[in-house]
């Protein structure tokens, strides 16, 4: 514009976009805070819109990352009207209970109980005492025979040592009085602190749709709404973080709204199954054979399904037909849902003790993914919302094969990581879903950081993708590895552990979720030094950790952190992968027990010896294969230690002799290596390593016994 014509503008004229600046464009998704009060045009980015970018203001949500403000407001609805059901449900029973039961009710609700816990105990009694019972802040567990950390662990260099869960967990100057016991002016626990002073078990989801979902339109095994909620809520909270083979979002919201796109039939039903093993409550949760049991029940129904949709064939036709081109996108979303099943499939085989028949769902898994081109970027034709669900299936699908080759020693199913790049947690969110909890007696929601754990996760999958490649496609995979090959992946490995997002740390982790993935970087790091341990690293510029130095120091590290979930959440909550952990764990302790010459060291083994099989067994309650792994290492302990074990565990009643030297009730079918075995060495399968022990007559298998 020329001088002239400019000064002859009004002063508010010369501000003005120019013309060609591009208008923003309003989401569907609810708008910030800020944008409200303003009326601005919000693109609802998260965490920070554009507009408050461009501002610089304060960016703030009360609604969830997939919310309209419709949607906002009825679940907000829907939560009220829960509320007030809950307390006029409390005011009946109130009315209508004994003077002691009501007695009961009465001083959990002045201890600071919070309703939905009271409505939970009053409607499904109390099985398990303190599970269903708000956890005092104050309260940990206590390590079984020696109560102290072990010496060992005690060492420099220990980055678990600094870790605030350690902090608040053994250092009695940092806790804070129980609500229970506390005034009312007794201090307020921080946001930030819950996570390190409360244990997991008690906690509340706050899942948008997950309080309105009617599971009983997608299934016949059940008619009962509130406890198949509770089931699709138990998987969520205790499993959905390490094993995530569908978008949670998604397939609520399409629950909810009776939507086919990504919620069938076919997953609500193993999704329901995967729950049946990690609600508490359900007794015999772990009998998968057993037909009076929601497990099993479930997971036949689902398998009836997956035949159906399994072979449904690709539609014939072309893409300048529009009938075709919408019949085509049906059934590839129905594709993703049918891989997604498979995922959990193979899972609820394994933990139920026979992988063999669960790794044939893994291979039809990855045949449906390479049919639709899974590991390519989307098709253009999809809508964002299929594009985001194709990609995170891809990725989720590559996990689950890379848990399964690596574990079991096989040459990688998928070799190449997906197209689709993982997006940046802090600029999409919605990729991966978050998950927002609450904790007993407080009224703050607080996030469990599933975006960037997902994503650290992911990229901890991808360098053991990478290491399996390399070592089971090996013209002779037993050959060691040699330091000079192996360095490469195990500074890639360091390099990971450095770049962990702050919530992540050793310093910050909180949640079970995130203790275990330090678990799985310690327990790959000791599989792979363990053969070359009594190496030097044979380069120029060597680590400054010998293979030895390293080793050990990974031991220290993986049995810290164990303990530490042990100290802050206990082993009796379901967690499905906790099993290899422990009996990791279990099988070093055996080993050094057996070369033990130190008997200041005798009562600490004993003690790391009887937690681990304390975490079987109560892992055992949910899943049969933890059971199978418990009876092994309990007919390895001496005598002696197997009943200090049975004295010192008190789980519902004491561990019966039955259990602890026993039959089991059912074979195996599993080719899961044994725990004291690394990548080069022939493992013994856990089927060969239980045959010797007594099977139940019933069953027709060997009996006898290795007591």
């Amino acid at each position: 514009m020329p001088e002239q014509q400019t000064a002859n503008l009004k002063p508010s004229a010369r501000f003005l976009p120019p013309p060609s600046r591009k208008k923003r464009v309003a989401s569907a998704l609810a708008a910030c805070g800020a944008c409200r009060r303003r009326k601005s045009k919000c693109n609802a980015e998260r965490p920070k819109c554009s507009v408050c970018l461009d501002r610089g203001t304060e960016c703030e949500y009360d609604t969830n990352a997939t919310e309209t403000h419709t949607q906002a407001l009825k679940r907000k609805f829907s939560e009220l009207e829960s509320e007030r059901a809950a307390y006029k449900q409390i005011y009946e029973v109130l009315q209508s209970k004994s003077d002691r039961e009501a007695g009961e009710i009465l001083q959990r609700i002045r201890s600071g109980v919070d309703i939905n816990t009271i409505v939970r105990i009053v409607n499904y009694g109390d099985p398990q005492g303190d599970l269903t019972l708000v956890p005092e802040t104050r309260y940990r567990y206590a390590f079984p025979y020696a109560s102290e950390m072990p010496s060992w662990l005690l060492r420099p260099g220990n980055p678990y040592l600094a870790s605030e869960i350690y902090d608040y967990a053994l250092n009695p100057l940092a806790q804070l009085p129980s609500p229970a016991s506390s005034s009312s002016s007794s201090p307020r626990i921080g946001l930030h602190l819950e996570p390190y002073m409360k244990p997991f078990y008690g906690v509340t989801i706050l899942q948008p749709w997950l309080d309105t979902v009617k599971p009983s339109k997608w299934t016949t095994i059940s008619n009962d709404d509130d406890l198949m909620r509770k089931l699709l809520e138990a998987y969520i909270l205790h499993d959905y973080d390490w094993f995530t083979a569908f978008h949670k979002d998604f397939f609520l919201e399409d629950m909810a709204n009776g939507r086919h796109r990504f919620c069938t039939p076919l997953l609500v039903n193993v999704v329901l199954c995967c729950g049946s093993h990690c609600l508490s409550r359900l007794q015999d949760r772990a009998e998968y054979w057993n037909p009076k049991t929601l497990s099993y029940q479930f997971l036949a129904e689902t398998k009836r399904l997956f035949e159906y949709e399994a072979g449904l064939e690709k539609p014939e036709g072309s893409v300048h037909d529009p009938g075709w081109v919408q019949t085509h996108q049906r059934w590839l979303a129905r594709r993703l849902t049918t891989i997604q099943t498979a995922d959990l499939l193979a899972l609820l085989y394994a933990l139920s003790g026979i992988d063999r028949i669960g790794f044939r769902y893994t291979l039809r898994a990855v045949e449906m993914a390479y049919e639709i081109d899974l590991f390519r970027r989307p098709p253009e034709e999809l809508d964002a919302d299929t594009k985001t669900v194709w990609g995170f299936t891809g990725w989720a699908l590559f996990s689950w094969q890379t848990m399964n080759c690596y574990y079991y020693c096989r040459t990688p199913l998928v070799r190449v990581p997906p197209e689709t790049p993982l997006p940046d947690p802090a600029s999409n969110q919605a990729w991966y879903g978050e998950m927002w909890i609450r904790y007993p007696l407080s009224q703050s929601r607080l996030p469990m950081q599933h975006p960037v754990f997902c994503k650290a996760k992911t990229e901890l999958w991808v360098i053991i993708n990478d290491f399996s490649l390399f070592a089971f496609t090996r013209p002779d995979p037993r050959k060691v590895i040699s330091p000079p090959e192996l360095l490469p992946f195990y500074q890639k490995f360091i390099h990971w552990m450095r770049e962990l997002p702050e919530p992540l740390t050793p310093r910050k982790m909180a949640f079970p979720h995130q203790l275990m993935m330090h678990m799985q970087y310690h327990n790959v790091l000791m599989a792979i030094l363990k053969p070359i341990k009594g190496l030097d690293w044979g380069v120029e510029n060597p680590p400054a950790e010998s293979p030895l130095e390293a080793y050990e120091n990974s031991l220290v590290c993986y049995e810290t952190v164990i303990r530490l979930y042990y100290l802050r959440h206990g082993f009796h909550a379901p967690s499905s992968f906790l099993v290899n952990f422990l009996g990791t764990l279990a099988q070093a302790t055996l080993d050094a027990i057996a070369t033990n010459q130190d008997a200041t060291r005798a009562d600490h083994l004993k003690s790391t010896i009887l937690l681990a099989v304390k975490g079987l067994y109560e892992q055992g309650l949910s899943h049969y294969v933890s059971k199978v792994v418990f009876r092994m290492f309990s007919s390895m302990m001496k005598a002696e230690d197997a009943q200090t074990f049975k004295r010192l565990t008190t789980i519902n009643d004491e561990v019966t002799e039955d259990e602890l030297n026993g039959p089991l009730k059912h074979p195996v079918s599993s080719d899961w290596p044994g725990y004291n075995s690394s990548y080069n060495e022939g493992a013994i399968p856990l089927s060969g390593m239980v045959e010797a022990l007594s099977l139940d007559p019933d069953s027709g298998g060997p009996s006898g016994s290795t007591r």
